[in-house]
């Protein structure tokens, strides 16, 4: 072929070649994140694809090493509380990942993380929490309290100050707190089991596992950016931030003793709540194990995630 000749792809693909792309496009999961982006589009959120974010947790308190703020004076206008806050981080636990999705409406901040599973896995949850109102990370304007986990006082002109917390919310849009149609069960175990080629079930825990950690993560991190924004701004609202698991595997809740496999009994829900563990990128000033008070330690050491399917997440969006 002469050097300057112009090569021209064909105009046509046979059709065994856009069956395989088809699959490859299917099994890479982007058209199922693209309806799910959809989905939510439609209900009115605003969506943020693919946020990449990054997390290292405090080595202590950021605000306690600002020396001079006088009683009278606002963070407010200044670079003084970001640069505290870099310098509070554990660098060495630093961890980079992405929210595959942030969907905002009214005070709610849905941080999505969409699991791509193996066609023939479930998620059984088991052991029911002893709670089942839901706690979502916030930023709030509030007085402070024993729960903070991270306090900021005089962060805007409002009374009081911003307070990082784990509250009680509901984790859809509702006027009611609790009186929602997005209510699922609380457990505090996820086991999940995926079928061999001959219909024998295996425990295989690393994909929940590196989801679960993966969006805690990212939800810790957009929140202390959130917070840092609106420190350093002086402009923005109390928001809830909501860590949430979209996946294709079956949603099983084990309601009986799962020790007693004659009483084992298996429901399928489309949408479950789970107290999953806190990775060590992910923790905040006052975020300390307290063994002598059960609720604290529960917060210090787990987070609950919402774990939805498809129609789960519909219900959660509306």
């Amino acid at each position: 072929m002469p050097a300057d000749a112009i090569y021209t792809l064909p105009k046509t693909v046979p059709s065994m070649a856009w069956e395989g792309q088809r699959k490859a496009l299917n099994d890479s999961g982007i058209s199922k994140r693209f309806e799910l982006l959809e989905q939510m589009e439609k209900a009115s959120w605003k969506v943020y694809p693919e946020v990449p974010v990054s997390a290292a947790p405090f080595r202590f308190d950021p605000v306690k090493c600002i020396t001079k703020i006088a009683n009278d004076e606002f963070l407010t206008g200044s670079l003084r509380f970001r640069e505290a806050v870099a310098y509070s981080r554990n660098e060495f636990l630093r961890r980079e990942t992405v929210v595959d999705a942030l969907a905002v409406r009214s005070d709610r901040a849905l941080c999505i993380a969409v699991e791509e599973t193996d066609r023939n896995a479930s998620l059984v949850f088991t052991g029911r929490s002893k709670t089942e109102k839901f706690s979502a990370l916030s930023k709030i304007g509030c007085d402070e309290g024993e729960d903070d986990l991270m306090r900021v006082p005089k962060a805007d002109n409002r009374a009081g100050g911003l307070s990082m917390r784990m509250e009680p919310c509901s984790p859809g849009i509702s006027q009611n707190t609790y009186n929602d149609r997005f209510s699922p069960r609380a457990y505090e175990q996820c086991l999940s089991l995926t079928a061999d080629a001959e219909g024998k079930y295996s425990p295989d825990n690393g994909s929940i596992a590196g989801a679960s950690g993966r969006i805690v993560c990212g939800t810790f991190g957009l929140a202390v950016e959130s917070l840092v924004r609106h420190v350093s701004s002086g402009k923005g609202c109390d928001r809830a931030f909501i860590p949430v698991i979209v996946t294709a595997a079956d949603i099983l809740a084990c309601e009986s003793n799962p020790s007693d496999s004659q009483e084992a009994r298996l429901e399928p829900r489309d949408a479950v709540i789970c107290d999953f563990p806190v990775p060590a990128s992910a923790r905040f000033p006052n975020q300390i194990a307290d063994f002598e008070d059960h609720e604290r330690m529960r917060r210090a050491v787990r987070w609950p995630v919402v774990v939805a399917n498809r129609e789960g997440l519909s219900r959660l969006l509306y």
